[in-house]
C-alpha cells in the first residue's frame, strides 16, 4: 500500500488530486474482537498456523487488557477530518502507539534484520 500510494502520489499529484497515506498503530476497534475470526483449521495441532495465531491471540489479549497499548479511534477519526480539511495535505502521517518507532526501525535496519524482528514478535522465532 504504501509504494502504491507514493507512486500514485506523485502520477496524479499535477492534476491537483492529493493521495495521503495513514499509518496507524492498533486502535480499540471491533476488529479486535467482534470481527476476529480464526481460519477453520488453525488451532489444530499439525497446522503450520497454531503457534502463529496463538501468539497473535495472545498479543491482541494483552493489549485488549492495557488502558494503554491501544488508541482511542476518536484520534483517527479528528486527523482524518483535518486531513480532509487541509487544501495541501502531507503524503504520510503517522498515528498511534509505537507508529513513528517502527516506521523508524524499519528504515534503519536492513530488511532482513526487520523481517526477523517481525518474526520473532509475532510468531516466537526466527
Amino acid at each position: 500500500m504504501e509504494g502504491f500510494s507514493e507512486s500514485l502520489y506523485f502520477e496524479i499529484k499535477p492534476f491537483g488530486i492529493h493521495v495521503v497515506l495513514v499509518e496507524l498503530g492498533a486502535y480499540r476497534t471491533k476488529i479486535f474482537t467482534d470481527n476476529a475470526h480464526l481460519a477453520k483449521n488453525a488451532d489444530k495441532h499439525d497446522s503450520p498456523y497454531k503457534l502463529y495465531s496463538k501468539r497473535l491471540r495472545d498479543i491482541i489479549i494483552k493489549m485488549l487488557k492495557s488502558k494503554t497499548e491501544m488508541g482511542d479511534p476518536e484520534d483517527v477519526a479528528i486527523l482524518l477530518e483535518r486531513i480532509v480539511m487541509n487544501p495541501s495535505p502531507k503524503l504520510r502521517y503517522l498515528i498511534g502507539r509505537n507508529v513513528k518507532l517502527r516506521t523508524f526501525i524499519r528504515q534503519v535496519l536492513p530488511f532482513s534484520w526487520y523481517a526477523a524482528l517481525v518474526n520473532k514478535v509475532m510468531a516466537g522465532k526466527e
